[in-house]
């Protein structure tokens, strides 16, 4: 799970004045096409959600699936339990969530929980590609496999597949209790049982956070070799070489940000490198790499992750990325 850097809102109110509900419109009443005839908190949901976009990018603050036009506002402390008057306009109360995860957290924390019993992207999430100093991890793991359809006629059948490799996400060891609960409450690994060790796939699921990440996981292996290839051919600090690497790492910089799940990707590459299947070039380190590629991006092309807390992004082995 990304760390997430809450910017300062542009667009703050007075805590201290609080917020009415506007009466319904009269049906019978025409209003004409104006600001104020539209429902106030869902102007302001507008507005936040296209502030947060910009703050953070097009991701799924939870899962870090990309996401188009189907982002969508969610409340860390739901406004429909909180008992924070301010909670449904709350600027640090919001996040950026897709479907899956907004639906399956639904009104968590409950009465029965805290806000405290569970790892906030914007807040306390520390990530680090070593599971010892990261409160989660990414694993790809080659599992048991069903696949449930429907047919015209309502009845549904199951075939078993082939192994399938799947990405599931685990507790680290740094705030592990928190860190099971919020995997928990997100259902991140939906699909996925852990007690048969089997995936389930339906032709019906709308779920697909899984899958996704998996196919991201796939994306950056490839994306390993071919840098791999490159730096071994063009390991010179000479402008021809240079050139070749930097075009390289622009089309792997451009393919990670479609692709999202930004955790895998440095998870990808920091084992790669571990396991000596990407060598870097003279002078250049794992913290450099994951630096250039994942967290600084190329800003002038507008090429890179938005709003990465890098002050929670946890020492690894191989040296603080």
């Amino acid at each position: 799970m990304r760390p997430l850097k809450r910017p300062a809102s542009t667009m703050s109110r007075d805590k201290n004045a609080r917020q009415v509900k506007k009466p319904k419109p009269d049906p019978n009443t025409y209003y004409g096409s104006t600001l104020e005839a539209k429902d106030s908190k869902k102007d302001i949901y507008g507005m936040w959600r296209g502030h947060l976009i910009a703050a953070w990018g097009k991701y799924c603050s939870y899962c870090e699936i990309p996401m188009g036009t189907g982002l969508q506002v969610e409340h860390k402390d739901p406004k429909s339990k909180s008992n924070d008057p301010y909670a449904s306009t709350d600027w640090t109360n919001m996040l950026l969530a897709c479907p899956s995860c907004n639906r399956t957290k639904s009104d968590h924390p409950n009465q029965n929980e805290r806000l405290t019993d569970f790892l906030w992207p914007d807040q306390d999430v520390k990530f680090s590609p070593d599971p010892t100093e990261s409160a989660f991890q990414y694993t790809r793991v080659n599992k048991a496999a069903t696949l449930t359809q429907v047919d015209a006629s309502g009845q549904f059948s199951t075939t078993n597949l082939a192994n399938q490799d799947i990405v599931i996400v685990s507790a680290g060891s740094v705030d592990s209790a928190k860190a099971t609960r919020t995997i928990g409450m997100l259902n991140l690994n939906a699909g996925y049982d852990a007690t048969t060790g089997t995936m389930s796939y339906y032709t019906t699921a709308t779920d697909r956070r899984i899958k996704h990440r998996t196919k991201a996981w796939d994306y950056a292996l490839r994306a390993t070799t071919r840098l791999h290839t490159v730096y071994q051919e063009f390991p010179d600090d000479d402008d021809a070489d240079q050139m070749m690497r930097t075009a390289i790492e622009r089309q792997v910089i451009s393919t990670a940000i479609s692709a999202g799940f930004w955790s895998v990707w440095v998870t990808v590459f920091y084992q790669e490198v571990n396991a000596n299947r990407l060598t870097l070039v003279a002078n250049d380190t794992i913290r450099t790499l994951i630096k250039r590629l994942f967290i600084t991006g190329i800003s002038f092309l507008d090429l890179r992750f938005l709003g990465t807390d890098t002050a929670r992004i946890g020492v690894a082995k191989m040296g603080d990325i």
